[in-house]
Order: structure tokens, then sequence, then C-alpha cells
């Protein structure tokens, strides 16, 4: 202990015995204490001395443990463990801290969502064990008409991403694209191309099609392995088509948080329209080239997008 941190605990326990009850327990004891230096009888001042020695003795160490539990080193110490790292990588632990902290929140400030903003909604938009980052991400859809009487358009989606890990251990990709369609529009639905830092893994696509009074149910899935690094390339091109009479759109609702996600549309054909919005966000989307509602269109969010939100993409012919 240095001078100032001497001095500092010398300041505290004054301050202290100066704002409780010690200060009168201490007090009673110097006035003993003296008076065992004024008493005639010599026993009285044996008497005296050793009671008022104990007792300022006792109200001076009561008044530093109290300063000590309530203002400091037993205090900070007490934070570090309840608040630190160490005690908060225990599950239960993080979701008594978690649960209090927004029973506190709701309560100081809009008790009546305390049933319907439940503590478990909320704590699904934060990281999960073995969860992924989209560190960047742009995804470029390029539209054409590829039967315009029929009013079908085809599109080129080329998607690039930097995926994050916390670690290098095993990390599952996965991906699952839906979609139906009347059988006689005869749609097309293909990814031409997937790459992990360059490598190939087309093999891992699987397909598969049912049909049902007449409408096509197209499933296309794959899960990839991540492993031994804590960043990945990720590389995916897929053809699509879509009928502007059965569902002229694109609907994507990220199951990753995902930092400032650009999105560029491009219709070849300038007789075909976009019009993009954003899903479930907070803020929305901003136009950083082009212009929304037309033909070309560049969209950016503007900060990290949370776990299920995203965007939907409409089209329409002029």
């Amino acid at each position: 202990m240095d001078r100032e941190q001497f001095l500092t605990v010398i300041k505290e326990l004054f301050k202290s015995l100066l704002d409780s009850w010690f200060v009168i327990f201490t007090s009673i004891g110097v006035i003993i204490f003296a008076y065992s230096f004024i008493a005639e009888s010599e026993l009285y001042q044996k008497i005296a001395f050793s009671t008022g020695t104990l007792i300022v003795v006792s109200g001076a160490f009561s008044a530093f443990t109290r300063w000590l539990s309530v203002h400091g080193i037993v205090k900070k110490e007490l934070q570090n463990i309840l608040f630190g790292n160490d005690y908060l990588k225990n599950n239960k632990r993080f979701d008594d801290v978690w649960d209090k902290l927004v029973a506190t929140a709701i309560n100081r400030h809009m008790p009546s969502l305390d049933k319907p903003l439940y503590k478990k909604f909320l704590k699904e938009y934060l990281p999960s064990e073995n969860e992924l980052f989209y560190k960047s991400y742009h995804q470029s859809l390029d539209v054409y008409w590829k039967n315009k009487s029929d009013k079908i358009i085809e599109i080129i989606e080329t998607t690039h991403i930097t995926v994050s890990t916390a670690n290098k251990k095993l990390h599952k990709l996965p991906y699952k694209f839906l979609a139906d369609f009347p059988k006689d529009k005869n749609l097309t639905y293909k990814i031409e191309t997937l790459k992990i830092d360059g490598k190939c893994h087309l093999s891992k696509v699987q397909e598969e099609g049912s049909e049902d009074n007449g409408i096509i149910k197209k499933t296309i899935q794959y899960s990839l392995d991540l492993e031994g690094q804590r960043e990945y390339s990720y590389f995916r091109s897929m053809k699509r088509s879509i009928c502007l009479d059965h569902e002229p759109f694109i609907v994507l609702v990220s199951g990753k948080h995902t930092n400032k996600p650009r999105v560029s549309i491009k219709c070849q054909d300038k007789d075909i329209k976009a019009y993009f919005t954003s899903t479930g966000t907070l803020r929305n989307f901003n136009t950083i080239s082009g212009l929304n509602n037309s033909y070309h269109m560049e969209e950016q969010y503007p900060e990290l997008m949370m776990k299920a939100q995203g965007y939907s993409i409409y089209f329409g012919s002029k």
C-alpha cells in the first residue's frame, strides 16, 4: 500500500465514522480511555484503560470493515466476481444476470411489457454456441426477361460473404431454399457455383421436387463444414426464375448476424423494375446508388443486421 492509498483509507475511515453510529460508539471509548489517566484508583485506571482501548479498537475496526464492504475492496471484488467473464461463462449464472437486467429495465420503463417482452425472446438476438457471423455480405442480382409474353423473368443471383467463426473448431454452414410454382410455368432454380475459399462444393448440393395438385414444390439445400480457420470466403451463384403473375418477389430473412449487408439489383431489360424494402429491421436500408423502384439500385443497411431480419424485393414490368 503506497502513501496515497494509505491516506485514502484514513480519509474514508473517518468519513465512515462520521456517517454512522460508529462515531458515537468510538467516542464513548475515547472518553473512557481518557478517564483512565485521571482516575484516582489504580484499579479504575486499569479497568478504564482496558475497556476504552477495546471499545475504540472495536469501533474503528467495525467502521473500517464496513467501508471495505460498501465502498472499497470487497465491493469491487464482488462486482468483479458477479459480472466478470469467468462468472458469466456459466450458462445458469449468465441467465440469472440477464433475467435481472431485463426485468429491471422493464419495471423501470414499462411494467406492462413484463409478459409480452419475455426474457428468452430478447436472448435469441444474442450470439449462441457455434454461431456464425457474416462479417461482410454482398448480393448481386442481374435480371432478364426469360419469357416476356408469360411474364417470366430470370435472375442470376451471386452472393459473396465473409464468414467469421469464434474459433477454428468445426462449424456448419447450412442453406435451404424452398419454392413452389404452377407446373405449366416450368420455372428454373439451380445453384451453379458454390465455393469456400475458392474450393468447389457443388457435390454437397441436394435437390428435391414434388408435385401436388399441379403445384411443383422445389427444395435445394446443403450443409458445408468450416474448420481450421476463423474466417472463410463464401461464394454462391444461383439461377432462378420468377413469374410476375404468381409470386413476383424474393424474401430473405437472415439466420446470422450480418454486418452492413449490401444488395445490388440491375434489370438488364429496362422495362423491368424492382422495389426494395427492409423486413423486420429497426432502420431502413439506404439507397447508395441508382434509384429504388426502378431498373437499377444498390441498397445497404447502415449497421449490424440482426438475426431474423432481412429484406424483400418485388419485381414488376413498366
